[in-house]
């Protein structure tokens, strides 16, 4: 695992690993939604390829950007827009940019509800490659395990989510079979409200 300001240059590109692990988690999430769609059988299918490429690629672009894009003065310099990536709240505005995308050609098009299974479960399985290579500290931990940080251990954030991610996708496919309807979207919701507050009280 790796620190996630922790950066490596490629030529004039300076690239930190956490926005490495994001873009792999974003390639393996889209690939995962393309067969958790076929394997439902979702009409539509490359219709709602297409607007999704889109929805990643502009939520990669506001993460990238995310800097230049709350301090503008940053580009009195237009070098630091290569420079400087992500920062407070940027993962959350690529998010929502994305799903926002998604929903508002889900309504206009009228995709199957279904959809939202494939989009939340291919989401989880690259969040499992992004915090499975990327460490995320807690608040200081009283268990003889954890992140050691200059001698204080602390808890390991991204390794638990890890874990309560794995727990729930499986439980997914142990639950129901494809043809569960709506059940799966309800169950990848309320387990995503579970992991947030269940990680919470470690968190700094």
């Amino acid at each position: 695992m790796f620190e996630p300001y922790r950066t490596f240059s490629l030529g004039p590109l300076s690239l930190s690993m956490e926005l490495l692990f994001l873009l792999v988690a974003v390639i393996v999430a889209f690939f995962s939604i393309e067969r958790y769609m076929k394997w439902l059988n979702l009409d539509q299918r490359e219709k709602i390829s297409d607007h999704l490429t889109w929805a990643l690629f502009g939520a990669v672009a506001i993460f990238k950007f995310w800097p230049v894009i709350t301090a503008p003065s940053l580009l009195s310099n237009p070098m630091n827009a290569l420079y400087f990536t992500g920062g407070p709240f940027a993962l959350e505005a690529a998010m929502i940019f994305a799903v926002g995308w998604i929903a508002v050609f889900a309504i206009i098009r009228k995709w199957p509800i279904q959809l939202w299974e494939a989009v939340i479960g291919g989401a989880a399985a690259g969040s499992i490659i992004y915090f499975a290579g990327v460490r995320n500290l807690g608040a200081v931990s009283p268990l003889s395990v954890g992140f050691n940080v200059e001698g204080v251990l602390l808890h390991p954030l991204n390794i638990y989510i890890l874990v309560l991610v794995i727990l729930a996708g499986a439980g997914r496919f142990i639950f129901w079979g494809k043809q569960a309807g709506y059940k799966p979207i309800y169950y990848y919701i309320g387990s995503a409200l579970a992991i947030w507050v269940l990680i919470s009280p470690f968190r700094i």
